[in-house]
């Protein structure tokens, strides 16, 4: 029974990584992640250098270009490595993985995208505290508080 289930998990397996709209997809996401990646690394040479924007919100942007960075360069190589198994494997076997390989895969993945999603709600936070608290926003305390939010939001 084992065998004709693993049979079965193979051929689902090979059925996916060998379809031709499922390649595409994935060449697609490299195209465009290397499209999104100039772009990137010009927004934070950006934030970087100019003065124009406050401190702490530089450092809250800084940090999610850095992630979408990071997220962009993972799921290229996930993309393409899936690419190239397609190209090179025979066996649809090869292409199932461990439950250690397929979770720490999917952890690697889901840090860059948690980083973004939780760091908007943080900016309106940071932006409502400089609005409200305008005279004292500039004072290390609240720099202290934003760098505590960016970790708390990295780590959670």
């Amino acid at each position: 029974m084992e065998m004709n289930e693993s049979s079965e998990i193979c051929k689902e397996a090979g059925d996916i990584h060998f379809s031709l709209l499922y390649n595409i997809v994935l060449g697609f996401v490299i195209l465009f992640n290397f499209i999104a990646l100039p772009l990137l690394a010009n927004t934070f040479v950006f934030l970087l250098k100019t003065g124009k924007i406050c401190f702490n919100l530089r450092l809250f942007l800084v940090n999610i270009t850095i992630a979408l960075i990071v997220r962009a360069l993972l799921t290229s190589y996930r993309a393409f490595n899936r690419i190239f198994h397609a190209l090179t494997v025979t066996n649809p076997c090869e292409f199932t993985a461990t439950i250690y390989e397929c979770s720490f895969e999917s952890f690697l993945q889901a840090i860059p995208y948690a980083v973004p999603f939780y760091s908007f709600p943080m900016i309106a936070a940071e932006r409502l505290t400089a609005t409200v608290f305008r005279k004292l926003y500039e004072h290390f305390l609240f720099r202290i508080l934003v760098c505590l939010g960016i970790l708390g939001n990295e780590l959670f």
